[in-house]
């Protein structure tokens, strides 16, 4: 376990035996339980693979705030009251603690500026969120705020993260430990999409996602969104209880574990610059066959992912008109660049 890592997560929910019953039935869990330090219990829920999450009665205390049931993701620190004033000075709150939190271990609720919600954790139990997490375990955590420039600051102070803007998905933050591998991502979203919370959502592998989604809803829960995710076919689902989680199709891992890919200082991008050359040759050339292979060359991974960038980004999930629009100039202009030239050819032969 090291600073910043993602360990464990948990459900803070108000009709608690119902909510056991979902969760079984979506993901296999089987229930045990261990008393939390106030001597109410805390429901563990495992599989074949051991324990995936866990789920308690919400404190009175939220209730009255008027929350939803919640997720909440678990981060690993290895100084908690360091990281709890450090959170306080930069305008985060404190919630909860520190308080004990099993043997040897500490934790603290606290919310960053926008307000969305995790706890920090110091102990040597729990073991980072698995690269290759099986069906019904966390397999990621994501952050969805209004304004991640709010926030950037704040968590790598607290943790030592270094979170930039994705080079081609606007509005999308990768987050990196002090080791460069990639661990987590910061999704800035307009609250027509996101809601009116800001929150860590967690998202849990399934191992097939479509019959995910037909239990969630056979069990009496509801599917708010399907896309992409961070790259990965994803559902945002809402269980009967309000309390909002993602799932995901398991593969075998993600990329969380992989180092950041650098370049090397003085490095020659030749694919870059072949690029380059063969539009200028293009232009000088009048070939118009290559802006129709430009154009092919955007159109597969739109088709493929489900959303494309025109002036601003789009997602066919949400905006399928617009999406279908884009994407459909691109095949007619590529269909007709290329077959104007081949007719062109064709012509001067004869």
């Amino acid at each position: 376990m090291a600073k910043g890592d993602f360990l464990w997560c948990d459900l803070s929910t108000i009709n608690v035996e119902n909510t056991k019953g979902f969760y079984a039935g979506l993901f296999g869990w089987a229930f045990h339980d261990i008393a939390q330090p106030d001597g109410s219990p805390y429901h563990i829920g495992s599989t074949a693979n051991g324990e995936g999450a866990a789920l308690f009665q919400m404190p009175e205390k939220f209730q009255k705030m008027g929350l939803p049931s919640f997720w909440m993701s678990y981060i690993a620190v290895d100084d908690i009251q360091g990281a709890v004033d450090k959170a306080s000075a930069l305008g985060g709150k404190v919630e909860v603690g520190p308080i004990a939190f099993g043997d040897d271990a500490s934790i603290a609720l606290i919310r960053d500026p926008l307000g969305a919600g995790f706890t920090i954790y110091q102990g040597g139990d729990l073991q980072p969120r698995s690269a290759s997490a099986p069906h019904g375990h966390m397999a990621w955590n994501a952050l969805y705020v209004s304004d991640a420039q709010a926030v950037i600051s704040f968590y790598e102070a607290i943790f030592d993260w270094r979170i930039s803007a994705h080079p081609s998905q606007a509005g999308l933050f990768q987050v990196r430990n002090a080791s460069g591998n990639e661990i987590s991502a910061i999704h800035q979203l307009d609250k027509t999409i996101r809601g009116k919370f800001q929150f860590w959502g967690v998202h849990f592998a399934v191992a097939d996602l479509s019959a995910a989604k037909a239990q969630v809803l056979k069990s009496g829960g509801e599917i708010l969104y399907e896309g992409s995710g961070d790259g990965d076919p994803a559902l945002l689902a809402r269980d009967p209880d309000g309390a909002a989680f993602f799932m995901e199709q398991s593969k075998g891992g993600r990329t969380q574990s992989a180092p950041q890919t650098t370049s090397t200082p003085g490095s020659f991008k030749w694919k870059t610059a072949l690029g380059l050359a063969v539009i200028w040759v293009a232009v000088v050339m009048e070939f118009n066959w290559v802006w129709g292979v430009l154009f092919i060359m955007w159109t597969i991974p739109a088709l493929r992912t489900g959303q494309t960038y025109f002036v601003e980004p789009l997602r066919r999930a949400d905006n399928a008109l617009l999406y279908w629009l884009v994407v459909g100039t691109w095949i007619v202009l590529s269909l007709y660049l290329i077959l104007f030239d081949l007719g062109v050819f064709i012509g001067a032969g004869s």
